[in-house]
Order: C-alpha cells, then structure tokens, then sequence
C-alpha cells in the first residue's frame, strides 16, 4: 500500500477484490490486520480508506475489521482519522463503545502516541483499564508476567512521557510496573515511577517497591493452553527489581537501584526447583558479568550470599565450578571464603563428572587464579 489513490480506484473499477488480504506475514497476525483497508490505515490514507469503505465495492464492514482497521491508524499515529473510524464503528452500541474506548486508550500507550493517549483522558479514557492481552498487544501468547495495568503496559513498552500523564489522572503505580521497567533497562520509566509526586491519598512506599517481590501470577489452566503455544516461562522466580535488572544483564538500571536503595543482598527463592537464597550477585556470576558483579560488590553485597544460601548456590562456588576465575578472583579480593573441591558440597563429585580424573587440573587452574 503506497498511498495511490488513483491507482486504488482504478483496481476497484475493474474488480478488484477488497477483502483479500496479504498471505505472506506472519500467521500470528488476523487476516483482518492484513486487509487492504488495515494497510491504509495504518499509512494514514484517509481517502483511500474511505474509498474502500463506499458499498458499491463491496468491502465487508464486520465489525471486527472495523475495530481492527481502527486499532491500525491509532498504531500508525493517525488521530483524526482514528476519531473517524471510531464514529463509524460504535453502532450505537454503549457497551461496544465503551470496549473500542479502551482499546484506543491502550494501544496509544503501548506505541507512544501522547496526543491520542491525552485526548482519551479528556474524554472515556479510563487510567485504571484492564490490559487484554488477545487484543491489545502485539505478541499472541502472553505468559504469566504480561502487564495487567495501563501503567504497566507503559512501563513494559518504556513510554516515560505517558507515564506522568497517567499517573496525574488517577492510574495506580505498582511494584510490577517497576519490575517491567527494570527487566527491559528503562531507566527513565523507573525514575518517573520512583519519583514522580502522587496524588493526595495516594502515598508511594519507594522501600517496597524497590525491594519487594512480583505477586506471583496465576499459572495457565490446561484450556488456557489448548488453542495456544506455551511459551517457556522465564519468569518462574517471584523477582525483585534488582534480580529481574541482573538476570537481563541491563547494568546501568543495576546501578540505577542500586543508587536509589535497592538491597543488593535481597533474595528469590522457587523451591520446586530447590533454589533458595538466592542473591543478584549470584545471578550476576551464573551469566559471567564480571562488571555487573563489580557493581554489585561495591555496593556491599555479601559475597558468599546469605545465610540460607545454600553451598552449591554460593557465588564463588558457581564461578570456580563453571570456570570463571575472573569473577572469582574479584569474588575473593572482597572477601568471599576461599573454596576447597575436597571440602566444598558436591564440589569435587561435580569436577570429576565434567573432567574425569582432571580434578587435580581444576583446582591448580583455581590457584592459579588466586
């Protein structure tokens, strides 16, 4: 779809059909989405999309293409003719209304647009709706921590100049829209949502946020999962901020908390897989961030972990047994407990698996590193 009108009418004239729809994306995706009709919304060709819409060409205006064809010139920026699709598609239905309202308040946070997004706060647009993750974002399988708010959605999508805009009208910050931003390195969405003034009654707890854990989410039920592809879900541990910023490896939102009070020694724990104490620094060294560890050692976390820390969970224990013996030599200058395979738990088991006889090899390379 290029924008030629002439070229449009005169496909039209001949027969053209303007139900057909472009098979080549990605199956993810409606047929609606790819429609003619889609395609000039979303460019912004008002007179072609009103050209499509006359009957003598014979679109069909089901009220899901209309909504969809809608939703597209909102995702394209096109206000005005946004408004005008909306007036076409309400049927003067309230409740249906109402529905298309929200979904034009959500999908302009979710792109970015701020004059839409400011135009449906001075008219229905409600800062506390309900994210329904069939429609509004982009991705077709969310897992357990898909936003659930406007504010995180905008906090997700790293929108910080929607952001005071929502929270000015009534929207609620909460811990998982921080943990939305730090997973994804949105410093500036962090900041607005540390610092940005609350409304009277509405008093922030920075300390909570900072160091609290996600509310862990409802599991998908078997049906949930019939019609859809289970996404891995790499998000099994209740995380701080800190530990989801760590596991990304998004270092300067690391510093960012850090600076801002976040407890580097904080920890997660998910006993179906028998992890407990488990600390960012011990994050930090699973994904071999030396710099990350760096941050996190100066900041003062402990560099054995906790105290229910288990043995084979402790960060020098992880970097000699995987071999990196440059986090563990900076492990030791600040201070960690030496470690010892013929002592340390399932250490020399778990070197003679990987290196058969080589045990003596690993703890000479060890020493060396030292």
């Amino acid at each position: 779809m290029q924008g030629n009108y002439t070229t449009v009418l005169m496909l039209l004239e001949n027969g053209a059909n303007p139900n057909l729809y472009d098979s080549r994306e990605t199956i993810l995706e409606s047929p609606d989405r790819k429609a003619a009709l889609c395609k000039a919304c979303f460019g912004g060709f008002e007179d072609i999309v009103f050209l499509l819409l006359e009957p003598k060409y014979g679109l069909s205006p089901r009220k899901v293409t209309m909504r969809i064809a809608m939703l597209e010139a909102v995702r394209g920026g096109h206000e005005k003719l946004a408004m005008r699709l909306l007036d076409r598609c309400a049927w003067k239905d309230p409740a249906y209304l109402a529905v298309l309202h929200g979904d034009i308040f959500l999908t302009a946070v979710e792109y970015g647009h701020e004059s839409i997004v400011r135009r449906m706060l001075l008219t229905t647009g409600d800062p506390r709706v309900t994210v329904r993750h069939n429609d509004s974002l982009d991705h077709k399988h969310p897992n357990r921590n898909d936003p659930r708010t406007i504010v995180e959605l905008a906090s997700l999508c790293g929108r910080a100049s929607i952001l005071p805009l929502l929270l000015d009208n009534g929207a609620t910050r909460t811990h998982s829209a921080l943990s939305h931003a730090t997973r994804n390195g949105h410093v500036d969405v962090a900041q607005v949502l540390l610092d940005h003034p609350p409304l009277p009654g509405q008093e922030v707890d920075i300390s909570s946020m900072l160091n609290g854990w996600s509310p862990r989410k409802k599991r998908p039920t078997r049906d949930d999962c019939l019609e859809r592809i289970e996404t891995p879900d790499t998000h099994s541990l209740e995380l701080t901020p800190l530990h989801a910023a760590t596991r990304n490896g998004e270092i300067a939102m690391v510093d960012f908390l850090l600076k801002r009070g976040a407890n580097p020694d904080a920890v997660v724990e998910h006993r179906t897989y028998n992890r407990i104490g488990v600390t960012a620094l011990i994050r930090a060294v699973e994904s071999n961030n030396y710099e990350m560890v760096r941050i996190l050692l100066e900041a003062g976390a402990n560099p054995d972990g906790v105290a229910k820390t288990l043995p084979f969970e402790k960060p020098i224990y992880i970097a000699e047994t995987k071999e990196y013996y440059a986090i563990s030599k900076l492990l030791a200058k600040y201070g960690a407990s030496p470690f010892d395979t013929r002592t340390s738990p399932m250490g020399h088991h778990h070197r003679d698996m990987r290196h058969g006889n080589g045990c003596e090899k690993c703890v000479n390379e060890s020493r060396k590193s030292g």
